[in-house]
């Protein structure tokens, strides 16, 4: 299978949809409103704007912000890289369809996605350090959800 390429990132499109979909959840704490931000984004990806690269990106931004902001884990700062290498292997073997949790395809693995979910999860822990503030960061504690694939 040839190499796939993901187009360019618009970078201020992302940023527009992040602030869109924070702006329209409600919530109790900034992290209900990151998770509800999330599953919309989410539930908007797994239909025809599948192919939507800064969907994607604003995507794995929330996700990665509502996991490092729920459990203070920094180790959610690795998520995005690690995550972006499993793809890597995934498309050079073709199988990444093992990776897709709705009925349209995963997009090719991307650096700029990367950039976003670690731009998310540092946002996250801020967000966990505002709502914690006499508590340390839990290193560990995203690990059941990253390895289960979900939170």
């Amino acid at each position: 299978m040839p190499d796939l390429v993901m187009p360019k990132v618009n970078d201020a499109a992302v940023s527009r949809i992040i602030e869109d979909a924070l702006t329209k959840e409600k919530g109790a704490t900034i992290n209900e409103k990151v998770y509800k931000a999330f599953r919309t984004l989410q539930a908007r990806r797994r239909s025809k704007e599948w192919t939507n690269v800064e969907l994607a990106a604003a995507e794995h931004y929330m996700y990665a912000r509502f996991l490092a902001g729920a459990t203070g884990d920094p180790a959610v700062l690795l998520s995005p890289n690690l995550y972006n290498i499993k793809k890597k292997v995934f498309f050079k073997l073709d199988i990444q369809d093992l990776m897709t949790t709705s009925k349209y395809p995963g997009l090719p693995p991307s650096d700029e996605l990367v950039a976003w979910g670690e731009r998310g999860a540092g946002v996250g822990l801020i967000d966990y350090m505002g709502a914690n503030p006499a508590t340390d960061f839990k290193v560990g504690e995203a690990l059941k959800p990253l390895v289960k694939g979900s939170y």
